[in-house]
């Protein structure tokens, strides 16, 4: 409800108490991620991306709908590696991202930018 409306504090608030309420929830990993990276905490969004991302990775033995989900926390996490400048990592997450979706432009876009300033 908050995320929605631009209240990534309120949010932050609300994912990290069903965090406390349901260890391991890749669910709330993930939206911690994002609420964390809209306010520019790109520590704290890589590292709460980086938990959904191990735990989406298992969760892929026994579905494919997690795919969309673990694509955009890769794509998010290399955002913020790119915001830190942190090129290499950037890239290698994006990578990711574009194998679990493939051709989508934004990722495309965002991984090109991250190869042309790691060369830079």
């Amino acid at each position: 409800m908050y995320y929605g409306r631009g209240e990534y504090n309120h949010a932050l608030s609300d994912f990290n108490e069903a965090l406390m309420r349901s260890h391991d929830s890749e669910i709330g990993d993930y939206n911690c991620g994002l609420a964390y990276f809209s306010c520019q905490s790109y520590d704290q969004a890589i590292a709460s991306l980086n938990k959904a991302i191990t735990i989406f990775n298992g969760l892929l033995v026994d579905s494919n709908v997690i795919i969309p989900a673990l694509a955009a926390a890769y794509y998010y996490c290399g955002l913020a590696h790119f915001n830190k400048g942190n090129f290499k990592q950037a890239i290698k997450n994006l990578q990711e991202a574009d194998y679990f979706y493939p051709n989508d432009q934004e990722i495309m876009k965002a991984l090109k930018d991250a190869q042309r300033e790691a060369i830079a």
